[in-house]
């Protein structure tokens, strides 16, 4: 992914996905966690409705985090 590459090395985050506690069993919720490595710095996003939304959406707010330190 283009944006990912540019905002942080590869090997400086871990995506993960999930679906939150108590969410129906058959549910699709593209709840996406990201963790900078190196700080342990963490993002999460479920306000989009589709997993690449959700994980544009933490990735760029964790660069805006790390940025404003």
């Amino acid at each position: 992914m283009p944006l990912v590459d540019r905002l942080f090395p590869a090997e400086e985050i871990r995506v993960e996905t999930f679906r939150p506690e108590g969410a129906e069993p058959f549910s699709f919720l593209p709840d996406v966690r990201v963790t900078h490595l190196p700080t342990g710095e963490v993002a999460v996003s479920d306000q989009h409705g589709t997993q690449m939304e959700n994980k544009i959406a933490a990735i760029l707010e964790l660069r805006a985090r790390l940025d404003g330190r």
